[in-house]
């Protein structure tokens, strides 16, 4: 009995030991399929699976050989839940890094662009383009304007007694608009002239629509319009003369021109045929364009001379069309309405001469349109027309006013009955 139990003792130190190396197995197995990927988690389990069976077999022969002492060892269930319990963490642990893996890789659908400058760059250099070519538009218009206020001061100093503003000759209206005033001068109330330079500080308009529908030299695209307002006379006289190619415009501008005024021509007035086919004349009665322009050769010379210049020149005792600047001027002087004319009419006798400028270094071309102007001013004071040219032109405006009262009736009549329609 004493060997037997020997014997026992022997073996269960054995299978005691055996068990210990076993679980210290396990626990390495659980460790390395912790460390691994999710992939290799069914191996561990796998692995975890046999050890339980080897170990179940190895209990189940120790309880056949202990039968007598009845020791039944059940460690290795132990073992093996802890073995299961370690590969499922390790699975959750390789889980959970397959996660935070996948969330931190960066995606490719998602990747930033860089942003372009190129349209606000764009717009820089627009602006800046902008403001360069106004400030050189600027700078060449007020040189022309300059070089012909010197060209003809000295003469407008001789002619009237107060001549430009407080600090210059010229006012800047825009950047390429310059006005003159003048007064103090037997036969005319004032003197105002409008120098319109081409737009050379519009980036648009000068070079790209002004090449589209130029005519003329560049040069030549800068004009001075002068308007004189004269005392009334006694002789009602609408003449005008100009290019052919301002005909157009000058008959818009001026109502007088398209009630009373016909067009003259060189085979109803021999003396046309003197200024050439590039002058188109109108006036109301044939002598009065003779009196005003044809009679006189000073007048007919000087238009010759500068026809390369000259654009139109326009005399009437009925203009309403005066320049927006001198409208506040001409209502305030009584002794420039015509006698007996009513309060509300603003009805005028203005001379105005316009013409082209040459180039900066050739002003003194165009002075001799201002002594022209000049001279006219004193010779309209006294026309000497006859009293068969008086009486037709005194007759044309007395039917034209009948006309319009006559409209001014029918509209009067006409406005009640056109309210009670919408009533």
């Amino acid at each position: 009995m004493a060997t037997n139990h020997r014997l026992c003792s022997s073996f269960l130190l054995l299978a005691l030991l055996f068990s210990v190396s076993l679980q210290q197995f396990s626990s390495l197995s659980s460790l390395s399929a912790s460390s691994a990927a999710a992939s290799l988690s069914p191996l561990s389990l796998c692995l975890g699976a046999q050890g339980a069976s080897t170990e179940e077999q190895t209990s189940n022969s120790a309880d056949e050989e202990d039968d007598e002492d009845e020791f039944i060892y059940q460690d290795a269930p132990e073992a093996q839940a802890s073995s299961t319990g370690e590969s499922s963490g390790a699975q959750t642990a390789g889980g959970t890094q397959e996660k935070e893996a996948s969330r931190s890789a960066p995606r490719p659908g998602r990747v930033l662009q860089e942003k372009s400058y190129v349209p606000e760059a764009l717009f820089v250099c627009a602006l800046v383009l902008v403001v360069v070519v106004a400030y050189w538009g600027k700078n060449q218009n007020v040189k022309v304007a300059d070089a012909w206020i010197a060209s003809v001061a000295p003469l407008l100093k001789e002619n009237f007694a107060v001549v430009g503003y407080e600090n210059s000759y010229l006012v800047m209206k825009a950047y390429n608009i310059f006005e003159l005033y003048c007064t103090g001068r037997r036969n005319c109330f004032y003197l105002h002239g409008v120098l319109q330079c081409l737009p050379r500080q519009c980036l648009w308009r000068y070079f790209v629509l002004h090449p589209l529908f130029r005519s003329r030299a560049d040069d030549a695209g800068n004009s001075v319009t002068l308007e004189l307002l004269l005392p009334p006379s006694s002789e009602p006289s609408v003449v005008a003369i100009c290019k052919r190619t301002e005909q157009k415009q000058l008959m818009n501008n001026n109502w007088d021109l398209r009630e009373f005024a016909k067009a003259r021509s060189a085979s109803s007035n021999p003396k046309l045929g003197q200024l050439g086919s590039t002058l188109q004349a109108f006036s109301d009665t044939s002598e009065a364009l003779d009196a005003v322009i044809l009679g006189n050769k000073t007048i007919t010379k000087t238009l010759s001379s500068c026809m390369e210049h000259f654009r139109f020149i326009y005399l009437s005792d009925i203009c309403s069309s005066l320049h927006p600047s001198t409208l506040a001027t001409a209502a305030a002087c009584p002794a420039a309405a015509a006698p007996g004319a009513s309060a509300n009419n603003r009805n005028r006798r203005v001379l105005r001469i316009s013409f082209f400028l040459p180039p900066v270094d050739r002003m003194a071309e165009v002075e001799p349109l201002l002594r022209l102007v000049l001279f006219m001013a004193d010779q309209s004071r006294h026309l000497g027309l006859s009293d068969k040219s008086i009486e037709v032109a005194k007759k044309m405006r007395q039917q034209y006013q009948k006309e319009m009262l006559k409209e001014q009736e029918e509209q009067r009549l006409e406005a009640p009955v056109a309210e009670h329609t919408l009533e």
